[in-house]
């Protein structure tokens, strides 16, 4: 089983991520493609550096996560926000 996610996004419910403000839609287009490459990047980079933060796609049973989609979501607009201030 390959972890995808990390741990703490388990509990859904306990995640209390900030809204990102509205950007222009000129920005958008501009920056969309660069900012999910970035997002990506960041992403494998924190993978490829611990791994074990990580939470299985799988359950104990082999099946894919239910709410999978749900916390690589969440996990992405949380690294959006934070490639964003940089």
């Amino acid at each position: 089983m390959r972890n995808l996610f990390p741990r703490f996004f388990k509990n859904i419910s306990d995640i209390n991520i900030p809204k990102a403000p509205p950007i222009p839609k000129r920005i958008i287009n501009q920056f969309d493609k660069n900012m999910l490459i970035n997002t990506f990047n960041e992403w494998n980079k924190r993978y490829s550096e611990n791994p074990k933060s990580f939470s299985n796609s799988l359950d104990e049973n082999g099946n894919p996560v239910s709410n999978y989609g749900e916390c690589c979501a969440i996990y992405f607009q949380k690294l959006w926000l934070e490639l964003l201030k940089r």
